[in-house]
């Protein structure tokens, strides 16, 4: 078997590397990173303000003794003698027509392009319905209808989050039990319409104190109902890899598949609620219980990976990361055998990695989030801030590598 270092796989990323119009923009972004607070406050008003123009100038005002000379000349000379109708065009050009398509699917025609445009290098596109948690019955509803409308319209494959099926308004009023049995209903609902379409589903994870146990054993009394035990690959969950407990839920979703006799998916993720989780467990005074350093969790995630792949008779394993020593080990871990793996990223953030991964023939799905039918790109604005301030933070793939 060939194996392939983490060089290796740097030079690809860096080889493969997009040269598109939005790619420049966001390389651009970086190397002025004094205007890139501005600049995010203006994507989350873009479609609201009047004259964008005059918002980015006076954002731009405000922090005016922080930039450097060559900055100011150039946003002088534009406020000046560019008339704010032209700015305000371009503005919004860039930001409807190139960042939103880059990190969003928009509607069932943006989808279907993306779609065909990952299909001729070889990938496969995840759908994710952009927003916040149900806070309502409504709200509640109006996902579920988004979700079943997803699968039976769109097909590919769905990650579906938890907090959007129980609203926080029934959430906090019933016990735990109530909340499970609700939850399953949900997940029946979901499953059923994965079923007949032949739609695969992952339950995402999300916070530990409030979701994580609730949705395991949710899920795992679902897929041992009978009428979902038949179910392969179409069923998936979540596990993040920040958690102490991280190995000990692997080995529980590995002994649910073997006792249903067929496979389950499992996206290996590292975790994203961490400084929320921290303030939960200060408040109510009880043991932290996530990881406190990277490197732990950064060796919880190889660990849970090659406890997977040892037994992928039962288990599909989906590492979502950017990180080249991650998708090195994975590979190597993995001895060739790709039927059973694939890995995971983000659909603006991960071009560089997912071309270079189909370059050496190894299985990529895109991570995209998607506006809920009916919905206005407004509703992504929260979720496009989230991808560009990573793409802006140094611990991005492309900074470090």
């Amino acid at each position: 078997m060939k194996r392939y270092p983490t060089e290796y796989l740097q030079r690809a990323i860096m080889d493969a590397r997009p040269w598109t119009p939005t790619a420049l923009i966001l390389r651009m972004s970086n190397l002025i990173p004094e205007i890139q607070p501005a600049f995010m406050d203006l994507v989350a008003v873009i479609n609201d303000v009047p004259n964008p123009a005059e918002y980015l100038y006076k954002a731009i005002h405000e922090i005016w003794d922080t930039l450097p000379a060559y900055l100011r000349f150039v946003f002088r000379l534009a406020e000046n003698l560019a008339p704010d109708f032209f700015v305000n065009a371009i503005l919004r050009f860039v930001v409807n027509k190139l960042l939103v398509p880059y990190f969003l699917v928009v509607d069932e025609e943006s989808y279907r392009k993306t779609k065909a445009r990952y299909a001729k290098e070889g990938s496969n596109v995840i759908l994710d319905i952009v927003g916040e948690e149900a806070h309502f019955p409504e709200n509640a509803e109006t996902y579920m209808q988004s979700y079943k409308y997803v699968i039976k319209t769109f097909g590919g494959k769905m990650a579906v989050k938890p907090s959007s099926l129980i609203p926080a308004s029934e959430f906090e009023k019933n016990t735990y039990e109530q909340n499970k049995e609700l939850l399953k209903e949900k997940f029946a609902e979901l499953f059923t319409a994965a079923k007949e379409s032949g739609t695969p589903i992952t339950i995402d994870a999300e916070e530990y104190f409030k979701w994580r146990k609730l949705t395991e054993e949710a899920f795992f009394e679902t897929v041992l109902d009978e009428r979902f035990r038949t179910m392969k690959n179409e069923v998936g969950i979540a596990l993040q890899t920040y958690r102490k407990d991280a190995f000990q839920s692997a080995l529980k979703i590995l002994e649910v598949a073997r006792e249903r006799k067929n496979p389950i998916r499992v996206r290996v993720v590292k975790g994203a609620y961490w400084g929320a989780e921290h303030e939960i467990a200060e408040k109510l005074g009880v043991p932290f219980p996530l990881f406190e350093t990277q490197q732990e969790t950064d060796d919880m995630f190889d660990l849970v990976i090659t406890l997977l792949l040892k037994y992928r008779k039962h288990i599909l394993v989906s590492p979502a990361t950017h990180n080249a020593k991650h998708l090195a080990f994975a590979i190597n871990e993995s001895r060739g055998k790709y039927a059973d793996f694939e890995f995971e990223v983000l659909t603006g953030m991960g071009e560089s990695i997912r071309r270079a991964l189909c370059t050496i023939g190894v299985p990529v799905s895109v991570y995209c989030p998607l506006i809920r039918k009916g919905g206005t790109p407004k509703e992504g604005m929260a979720y496009l801030i989230r991808r560009l301030d990573e793409v802006a933070k140094s611990s991005h793939v492309l900074k470090n590598v």
